[in-house]
């Protein structure tokens, strides 16, 4: 959504935990938030997880995804891992983009 010139910090993935009900319980789930141009269909993404920076595991859960609202063709993806975040757990996040 932005231009490959021109840095643009505002756009740049965004990692953070959040409470999901998930189970009749709120637990912590890492999430990574990112906006993507809804007509650049030839575009793929992958959101993924890893817990050891080696492994990087697909298949998380998309949460939201709601029009920018800035009538810019963007949308706005949140994405939460699949394992709760706890003390014990370390989770690191990517956003893996190519044609």
């Amino acid at each position: 959504g932005g231009d490959p010139h021109v840095g643009s910090q505002h756009l740049l993935p965004v990692a953070d935990t959040r409470p999901v009900e998930s189970g009749g319980e709120d637990l912590d789930f890492l999430t990574l938030t990112f906006s993507r141009e809804i007509a650049a269909d030839q575009i793929n993404y992958a959101v993924e997880f890893s817990s050891d920076l080696v492994t990087w595991v697909e298949g998380s859960s998309l949460l939201r995804q709601d029009p920018s609202g800035n009538d810019d063709g963007l949308l706005i993806e949140t994405w939460r891992s699949n394992t709760p975040a706890t003390d014990e757990v370390r989770l690191f996040a990517r956003l893996r983009v190519w044609r």
